[in-house]
């Protein structure tokens, strides 16, 4: 028990105790999200996690009772004549005083993220139901204004003699739009165009609400214009400092096609530093005038060369507007352009004091997880065990990360970390070689629907290289355990992959393929929890399906353990990332 005291990740006193209990019960309340719908448009259909809904809820409950306290005329009342226009003038004090904190969340560069530390992606959900409640909130201000005209008659001459009433139909029309048009599946189909009519909405807006209220509330709009203006002075001083430091703006991207429609673009000579999970903004004239994207930074902040500069690597998928011509330039004959940088942004988490950390990504996402991966490596880290998983669809984007996997694996064993890498390839019926101590079994892996394992068939055996892999749960792990009994050592190197053996056979813990199926997140979370003995870190980035399955999973693994229940079972602390933001 003394030996347990001493882990810096678990609480060892009363008051680190209930202050951990707490954090969990709380975890397990805000971290469930249900996921209803999967389809390509239905996806959106999918309610937030339940955390969030608790803070929209109580949101609501604040506008509510501002809405309608004091605002409920009674027939006895001596205005009650203006029971509708009460309510009406209420609501639009309501409406009007939510504005600039629309604005607020929508700015990169705000109060809150200076003076909190909590990254402007992180608020833009709160910004997008604001701007739901605004809408609502607008409608019951004006409607009840209409009834009022309606009943007595004079809708046409209110309409007619009254200018700010026109102006606030307008505003009302541009909220209603830009609502719509933020609607995830909308974001989706067209990216670059929906960010340029939302700024030049957003601008609008403000002139017509400008133009409706009374001047002794104009200055909400005001208010709003100034956290515009700070946001984008700040953005603009941060340009000018990462693209000026040399003889020209801008900088020398190099592009280079990999497999599976991935674009590598790399910038040399980078003088500012990131942290690892940081995006940037780049803006690329040469492939698109409107074209300012957010790309999450692909390779850890190393050290710096003897001229103070280092490179930065970027992995941009090929989906449509400014990706897809960023693809094409990259397989013409010139693969190099211009692009601006604006960043880095984000405040990822600090994973160094956990016990065990688990990265879990998909596709791209892997641009957020590996960086993550190396800068641990690379740190001095409470964690005894890592472990990372990546799920794809083809051998070729596997592939295409070898050497940094590797690389990854070779680290680990220096810093005496348990590190197990596994890679999901989805959709792929490529042969495979599953390798140990240089013995390689290769053959066309195939799925045992009734097992649902992979099961190698048309074997042969050879000496040559291969991207190594295992599958614990399947038939693969018995070919791998009688290939390692002659050379159980402590330490073994295959196919430049150099792991640390645990006290299992010597193939555990070994770089893992898993083909022709998805992992569950079971088998992904559960083994670092259990062999924890202090808190678990759970980092995942990738689709929202992705995301809503470990939330959920993650809520009922710390509620099966009893976290918050005296067992002394560790915390689970969950950190996500996605691509919908």
């Amino acid at each position: 028990m003394s030996n347990l005291c001493h882990i810096p990740s678990r609480p060892n006193n009363f008051l680190t105790i209930g202050f951990a209990s707490l954090t969990a019960t709380l975890r397990e309340i805000t971290y469930p999200q249900p996921l209803l719908f999967t389809g390509y448009f239905s996806k959106h259909l999918s309610p937030p996690p339940l955390g969030r809904v608790v803070v929209i809820v109580l949101y609501w409950l604040v506008i509510l009772l501002c809405l309608w306290t004091g605002s409920i005329l009674h027939p006895g009342d001596a205005l009650y004549a203006y029971k509708w226009e009460k309510v009406g003038f209420r609501a639009a004090w309501v409406s009007v005083t939510q504005l600039p904190l629309i604005y607020l969340l929508s700015c990169k560069a705000n109060p809150i993220t200076l003076i909190a530390g909590i990254s402007y992606e992180r608020l833009n959900w709160i910004h997008r139901w604001a701007a739901i409640t605004l809408f609502f909130t607008v409608v019951v201000h004006w409607s009840h204004f209409y009834t009022e005209w309606y009943l007595g008659g004079i809708v046409a001459i209110e309409m007619e003699m009254m200018t700010m009433v026109q102006y606030g139909f307008g505003a009302w029309g541009v909220v209603t739009w830009m609502v719509l048009s933020s609607f995830g599946f909308f974001r989706q189909l067209g990216y670059e165009f929906f960010v340029l009519q939302h700024i030049v909405a957003a601008f609008v807006l403000l002139w017509l609400v400008h133009m409706h209220v009374p001047s002794y509330a104009a200055y909400n709009v005001w208010m709003a214009v100034g956290f515009v203006v700070f946001d984008w002075t700040a953005r603009g001083v941060m340009v000018l400092l990462r693209n000026s430091s040399r003889s020209i703006l801008g900088y020398d991207a190099h592009l280079e096609p990999i497999p599976a429609g991935l674009t590598k673009l790399t910038i040399k000579d980078v003088r500012f530093s990131w942290s690892a999970g940081q995006h940037i903004y780049i803006y690329a004239p040469a492939v698109g005038w409107f074209g300012n994207h957010p790309f999450t930074i692909a390779n850890n902040c190393a050290a710096k060369s003897s001229s103070g500069t280092q490179s930065l690597t970027l992995l941009i998928k090929a989906q449509g507007g400014l990706t897809k011509r960023v693809y094409n330039k990259a397989t013409s004959t010139s693969p190099r352009i211009r692009v601006f940088l604006s960043g880095p942004w984000g405040v990822p988490p600090n994973l160094a004091i956990h016990d065990s950390i688990v990265l879990i990504s998909s596709g791209t996402g892997l641009a957020f997880t590996l960086p993550v991966l190396q800068n641990l490596l690379d740190s001095n880290i409470a964690a005894r065990r890592i472990d990372f998983s990546w799920i794809v669809r083809s051998q070729e984007e596997a592939e295409a990360q070898r050497e940094a996997l590797a690389a990854a694996v070779a680290r680990s064993r220096t810093i005496n970390v348990d590190l197990g890498v596994s890679v999901f390839v989805t959709c792929s019926d490529e042969p495979v070689c599953v390798c140990c101590t240089g013995m390689c079994t290769c053959g066309t892996v195939n799925l045992d629907l009734e097992h649902q394992q992979p099961v190698i068939t048309s074997g042969r055996s050879s000496m040559e290289s291969s991207y190594l892999m295992k599958d614990e749960k399947s038939a693969l792990q018995n070919k791998q355990d009688e290939l390692a009994i002659s050379s159980a050592s402590s330490q073994q190197s295959v196919n430049g992959l150099v792991t640390k053996n645990t006290s299992q056979a010597a193939c555990c813990r070994r770089p893992t393929i898993h083909r022709s199926r998805k992992p569950n997140m079971d088998e992904l979370i559960r083994p670092a929890v259990e062999s924890a003995l202090g808190e678990t870190a759970v980092v995942i980035c990738g689709s929202g399906s992705l995301i809503a399955s470990a939330r959920t999973y993650v809520a009922g693994l710390s509620d099966e353990r009893a976290v918050h229940k005296g067992t002394g079972a560790q915390g689970i602390f969950l950190y996500t990332e996605s691509y919908d933001w």
